[in-house]
């Protein structure tokens, strides 16, 4: 039988503690065998920046506001265990849990999955996509003044930009 995927346990295992610490792979408990298993989560579903920074939000990592999905990293992978489910995915993009968001149901358990797709997340990535910020000017007589806030994130809030040491 598939269990409902909302009572799943998660947890994030450091696979690189050196060179790369916030690295993490992402681990799943299904209830009904109680036994770690990984996740599958191959390159085509990490479809937003989104779902990796709802995974570190799952382990732990609260204050992290961009994270990446590391890709097909064979060093990093954990061949002694098991692959669980394939491909969560987090559709509103304002999901704080991983138990908020959905998986391929139908990949539970299949051993065909291989772990050449262990999800691998950086916890602690820079997010350097600047065509992506919003700029905008509030309280000011018109649309041409007022006090600066910017949004670094499609999901980030607004916030104020400093502005000492302009010129």
């Amino acid at each position: 039988p598939i269990p409902n995927y909302t009572h799943f346990k998660f947890r994030g295992v450091q696979v690189d503690a050196i060179d790369n610490p916030a690295y993490y792979r992402i681990e799943v408990m299904p209830t009904i065998n109680g036994t770690w298993g990984t996740i599958y989560q191959s390159e085509t579903a990490v479809s937003t920046l989104y779902d990796p920074l709802v995974a570190c939000h799952t382990i732990g990592y609260l204050n992290t506001t961009y994270a990446e999905h590391i890709g097909a990293a064979s060093r990093y992978q954990d061949a002694t265990k098991k692959v669980v489910i394939a491909n969560y995915h987090c559709p509103f993009k304002n999901e704080t849990s991983l138990h908020n968001c959905t998986p391929d149901m139908q990949s539970f358990m299949n051993p065909d999955l291989s772990h050449g797709y262990d999800w691998i997340v950086d916890c602690n990535a820079v997010y350097d996509d600047r065509s992506q910020w919003q700029f905008r000017l509030v309280g000011g007589p018109n649309n041409a003044s007022g006090r600066l806030e910017i949004k670094p994130l499609p999901w980030a809030s607004w916030g104020t930009v400093c502005d000492d040491a302009w010129n």
